[in-house]
């Protein structure tokens, strides 16, 4: 007996009905609801900043049989500038501690002998801040006058950019509102309520430094040294998204 046509039939009776479970129904053809027409744009301000204040690191290294007489050493020097950056008119609370290290050397006369400490470094760090910048050409020269043995770093910033970003988060959601503004009366649509806002970006506070390099050949003689502070953008961006009506 031959069963072939019965399969087939079957086989057709299956995937009609399997056609007829997946058609689409009114409800998957319908439209989405309640997605709201809307405009998305960026709005961004700047604004070019000088700095208020500078932050030069200087360090002093002294050598000594014992972790005491390096420290000593270290310690009427350190105590020479300090007092040095006073009478220039540097306040005594802007003179402070960063970093201080004790390290032993060692010797070791013969690769078979043991390494014993031969001596003892004292290394003393000194962030000095100021926001009178006529200063630091003296601050510099006095500080290796009075035994700094490392000038590291001199860095300007700005002691407080709030008020900057404030002004420019709002200056940049004007500019972004008056875009919206803009797009929807072009389309003959009026500007409906925002809908969302994220702050995309927001540019570094300013800061410029110089390295312990350029430094000294500034301070190789002090009486041509010129430091400049420079200026720098800050930067707001926002993402804002309105209604359309």
């Amino acid at each position: 007996m031959n069963t072939r046509p019965t399969i087939k039939k079957a086989a057709l009776l299956l995937c009609t009905a399997a056609s007829l479970c997946f058609l689409p129904t009114a409800e998957t053809l319908a439209a989405p609801e309640n997605i709201t027409p809307s405009i998305h744009v960026t709005g961004y301000a700047e604004q070019e900043v000088a700095p208020d204040t500078a932050m030069i690191t200087l360090g002093v290294t002294t050598i000594g049989k014992t972790p005491a007489e390096a420290k000593n050493a270290n310690d009427s020097i350190m105590n020479e500038i300090a007092r040095q950056l006073t009478l220039l008119g540097v306040l005594k609370q802007d003179i402070k501690t960063s970093h201080f290290q004790v390290t032993p050397h060692y010797s070791q006369p013969s690769p078979d002998a043991a390494a014993k400490i031969k001596e003892y470094a004292v290394t003393n760090t000194l962030t000095v801040t100021t926001q009178d910048f006529t200063l630091l050409s003296s601050i510099i020269s006095k500080s290796i006058d009075s035994g700094a043995t490392n000038i590291s770093g001199l860095r300007f910033f700005i002691k407080d950019d709030s008020l900057i970003r404030d002004s420019l988060l709002r200056q940049a959601a004007q500019n972004g509102k008056r875009q919206a503004q803009l797009v929807a009366e072009s389309l003959q649509q009026q500007l409906g309520s925002v809908l969302e806002v994220h702050v995309s970006g927001v540019s570094p506070s300013y800061a410029r430094e110089y390295n312990s390099v350029a430094l000294k050949a500034m301070a190789a003689d002090s009486r041509t040294m010129i430091i400049e502070e420079g200026t720098s953008k800050v930067s707001v961006s926002l993402d804002l998204t309105f209604s359309i009506q």
